[in-house]
């Protein structure tokens, strides 16, 4: 039986989400795992829980998106970030190879995964990222509040919307 040894909120389906407890994730030679200090909600989120969002939503599992932390464990393979680096994660990862893609516009691609969507998210302790989006990390100074870093992602939206 596995170990359940971290806490997170779970989503078993639409309108069912509930405090538990779930396995902390272990990660590959090309994976970094963060652990959680802020994450915020959205209006996906909100749709998420509610059923009206599906696309890629699985259950049970656990969302959560506009996330920041603290680098708690790297890969062997992994030489660009550090145990101890503040970081913001950028939840879309494109495929980097569609005609979006190509031409700039990572976020309107059709094939892209999310963290908080495929991936589990935020609202747990810890949140493994898988080697395809090591590239979404942001470091963050020292100065930067949890709180604020978890909010880069939404004034992206803004900024790029």
């Amino acid at each position: 039986m596995p170990l359940l040894d971290m806490k997170a909120v779970i989503l078993s389906g639409p309108n069912d989400f509930k405090p538990g407890w779930i396995e902390k994730p272990e990660i590959t030679d090309d994976e970094i795992l963060i652990q959680m200090k802020s994450t915020a909600i959205c209006g996906t989120d909100m749709r998420i829980l509610t059923g009206k969002k599906t696309k890629g939503v699985r259950y049970p599992s656990v969302i959560g998106h506009e996330i920041c932390g603290v680098i708690c464990e790297t890969g062997k393979n992994v030489h660009t970030w550090a145990v101890g680096d503040h970081v913001a994660v950028a939840n879309v990862i494109p495929c980097h190879t569609c005609h979006s893609c190509l031409s700039g516009r990572e976020n309107a691609c059709l094939q892209r995964k999310a963290i908080g969507y495929e991936f589990n998210g935020g609202f747990a302790e810890y949140v493994r990222i898988p080697a395809i989006a090591i590239g979404n990390l942001v470091k963050l100074p020292e100065d930067i509040s949890f709180g604020e870093g978890a909010l880069i992602e939404p004034l992206a939206c803004c900024i790029r919307g």
